[in-house]
Protein backbone atom coordinates (compact mmCIF):
# COMPACT_ATOMS: atom_id res chain seq x y z
CA UNK A 1 0.00 0.00 0.00
CA UNK A 2 1.33 3.40 -0.94
CA UNK A 3 1.19 5.74 2.02
CA UNK A 4 -0.73 9.00 1.57
CA UNK A 5 1.19 12.26 1.66
CA UNK A 6 0.89 12.95 5.42
CA UNK A 7 2.19 9.45 6.16
CA UNK A 8 5.12 9.94 3.80
CA UNK A 9 6.15 13.15 5.57
CA UNK A 10 6.19 11.29 8.89
CA UNK A 11 8.00 8.34 7.29
CA UNK A 12 10.75 10.60 5.94
CA UNK A 13 10.96 12.44 9.26
CA UNK A 14 11.76 9.10 10.89
CA UNK A 15 15.12 9.08 9.09
CA UNK A 16 16.05 12.39 10.75
CA UNK A 17 15.14 10.90 14.12
CA UNK A 18 17.20 7.78 13.32
CA UNK A 19 20.16 9.97 12.36
CA UNK A 20 19.96 11.92 15.62
CA UNK A 21 19.63 8.67 17.58
CA UNK A 22 22.64 7.14 15.85
CA UNK A 23 24.72 10.25 16.50
CA UNK A 24 23.83 10.26 20.20
CA UNK A 25 24.50 6.55 20.51
CA UNK A 26 27.77 6.52 18.55
CA UNK A 27 29.46 9.90 19.02
CA UNK A 28 27.99 11.79 21.97
CA UNK A 29 31.46 13.02 22.99
CA UNK A 30 31.66 15.01 19.75
CA UNK A 31 28.09 16.32 19.75
CA UNK A 32 27.63 17.31 23.37
CA UNK A 33 30.29 20.07 23.43
CA UNK A 34 28.69 21.60 20.30
CA UNK A 35 25.49 21.95 22.29
CA UNK A 36 27.24 23.32 25.35
CA UNK A 37 26.97 20.08 27.32
CA UNK A 38 29.85 18.54 29.24
CA UNK A 39 30.97 15.31 27.51
CA UNK A 40 30.63 13.66 30.92
CA UNK A 41 26.93 13.55 30.08
CA UNK A 42 27.60 10.95 27.36
CA UNK A 43 25.92 8.06 29.23
CA UNK A 44 22.69 10.05 29.57
CA UNK A 45 22.99 11.14 25.92
CA UNK A 46 23.25 7.50 24.88
CA UNK A 47 20.10 6.67 26.86
CA UNK A 48 18.36 9.57 25.13
CA UNK A 49 19.68 8.22 21.81
CA UNK A 50 18.02 4.91 22.59
CA UNK A 51 14.72 6.68 23.28
CA UNK A 52 15.06 8.53 19.96
CA UNK A 53 15.75 5.24 18.22
CA UNK A 54 12.44 3.86 19.50
CA UNK A 55 10.62 7.09 18.63
CA UNK A 56 12.07 6.91 15.12
CA UNK A 57 10.76 3.36 14.85
CA UNK A 58 7.23 4.59 15.65
CA UNK A 59 7.48 7.35 13.04
CA UNK A 60 8.86 4.86 10.51
CA UNK A 61 6.13 2.25 11.02
CA UNK A 62 3.19 4.65 11.38
CA UNK A 63 4.33 6.83 8.49
CA UNK A 64 4.82 3.85 6.23
CA UNK A 65 1.34 2.53 6.92
CA UNK A 66 -0.47 5.78 6.14
CA UNK A 67 -3.68 5.13 8.09
CA UNK A 68 -2.91 7.13 11.21
CA UNK A 69 -4.11 10.65 10.47
CA UNK A 70 -4.60 11.43 14.17
CA UNK A 71 -1.06 10.35 14.97
CA UNK A 72 0.24 12.59 12.17
CA UNK A 73 -1.66 15.53 13.66
CA UNK A 74 -0.35 14.71 17.14
CA UNK A 75 3.17 14.58 15.73
CA UNK A 76 2.70 18.07 14.28
CA UNK A 77 1.58 19.32 17.68
CA UNK A 78 4.48 17.76 19.58
CA UNK A 79 7.16 18.69 17.03
CA UNK A 80 6.04 22.33 16.92
CA UNK A 81 5.81 22.35 20.72
CA UNK A 82 9.38 21.07 20.91
CA UNK A 83 10.51 23.99 18.74
CA UNK A 84 8.60 26.49 20.90
CA UNK A 85 9.98 25.06 24.13
CA UNK A 86 13.51 25.11 22.72
CA UNK A 87 13.12 28.78 21.72
CA UNK A 88 12.15 29.56 25.31
CA UNK A 89 15.13 27.56 26.63
CA UNK A 90 17.46 29.48 24.30
CA UNK A 91 15.96 32.81 25.38
CA UNK A 92 16.46 31.82 29.01
CA UNK A 93 20.04 30.83 28.12
CA UNK A 94 19.56 27.26 29.32
CA UNK A 95 20.69 25.88 25.95
CA UNK A 96 22.88 27.39 23.22
CA UNK A 97 21.24 28.80 20.08
CA UNK A 98 22.88 26.08 17.97
CA UNK A 99 20.29 23.65 19.30
CA UNK A 100 17.67 25.59 17.33
CA UNK A 101 19.31 24.44 14.10
CA UNK A 102 18.60 20.84 15.04
CA UNK A 103 15.02 21.66 15.98
CA UNK A 104 14.54 23.59 12.74
CA UNK A 105 14.38 20.24 10.95
CA UNK A 106 11.62 19.16 13.33
CA UNK A 107 9.72 22.38 12.71
CA UNK A 108 10.03 22.18 8.93
CA UNK A 109 8.98 18.54 9.01
CA UNK A 110 5.98 19.36 11.21
CA UNK A 111 4.88 22.13 8.86
CA UNK A 112 5.23 19.76 5.89
CA UNK A 113 3.04 17.21 7.67
CA UNK A 114 0.49 19.89 8.55
CA UNK A 115 0.40 21.07 4.93
CA UNK A 116 -0.04 17.46 3.76
CA UNK A 117 -2.83 16.86 6.26
CA UNK A 118 -4.69 19.95 5.10
CA UNK A 119 -4.16 19.12 1.46
CA UNK A 120 -5.42 15.55 1.78
CA UNK A 121 -8.35 16.66 3.95
CA UNK A 122 -9.44 19.05 1.23
CA UNK A 123 -9.01 16.34 -1.40
CA UNK A 124 -10.93 13.83 0.74
CA UNK A 125 -13.85 16.26 0.96
CA UNK A 126 -13.82 16.78 -2.81
CA UNK A 127 -12.26 20.24 -2.66
CA UNK A 128 -9.55 20.94 -5.18
CA UNK A 129 -6.65 22.40 -3.12
CA UNK A 130 -5.51 24.26 -6.22
CA UNK A 131 -8.89 25.82 -6.91
CA UNK A 132 -8.78 29.57 -7.07
CA UNK A 133 -5.01 29.65 -7.58
CA UNK A 134 -3.76 32.27 -9.98
CA UNK A 135 -1.96 30.99 -13.07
Amino acid sequence: MKSPLPGRTVFFFSFWVFLCAAALLAIPDLLLPLMGVDPAGAPVARIFGTVLLFLGYYYFRLGRDGRYRRFYLWSVQTRLSAVAITVVLVLLRFVPPLVLLLLAVDGIGALATLWALRRTHETDRGIDPGAGAQD
